[in-house]
C-alpha cells in the first residue's frame, strides 16, 4: 500500500506521484525524499540510493529521477499525529476559544 508519509491516506493511482502532486488528505508534496523508499530519517546520507538528491528539506516537493514512491505498513502513526494537529488547531482557534464545545485537555491529548 502506497501513502502519504505526513498523514497516511492512500495513494490510489497506477503510476507514482508527479512532481507537483499533493495529498489530498494534508496537502503535503507527494514526491519527496520522505514518501521514498531510499530515505531513512537519520544518518549522514538519509538518501541511501546513490544516485539520489542531497536531502535538505524531506519533505519538500522534488525532480529526483531515482523517486520510488515506498510501500507503507498501513500503521496509521502519521495519520494519528496530524489528526492530533488538527485538534490542537482546532482548539487555539480564535472563534472555539469563545465556544461552548471547547475540548478539554483530555480531549484533546488523553
Amino acid at each position: 500500500m502506497k501513502a502519504c508519509h505526513r498523514c497516511g491516506r492512500d495513494w490510489d493511482q497506477d503510476e507514482p506521484p508527479g512532481y507537483n502532486n499533493t495529498c489530498e488528505g494534508c496537502g503535503m508534496p507527494l514526491h519527496s525524499c520522505a514518501n521514498c523508499e531510499s530515505y531513512r530519517p537519520s544518518g549522514a546520507r538519509r538518501c541511501i540510493d546513490p544516485q539520489g538528491q542531497e536531502i535538505r528539506d524531506a519533505n519538500a516537493s522534488n525532480a529526483c529521477g531515482t523517486f520510488q514512491f515506498r510501500n507503507t505498513d498501513g500503521s496509521g502513526e502519521r495519520a494519528a499525529s496530524a489528526e492530533a494537529g488538527e485538534r490542537v488547531r482546532e482548539f487555539l482557534r480564535p472563534e472555539a476559544q469563545d465556544s461552548e464545545n471547547t475540548p478539554t485537555w483530555d480531549q484533546l491529548f488523553g
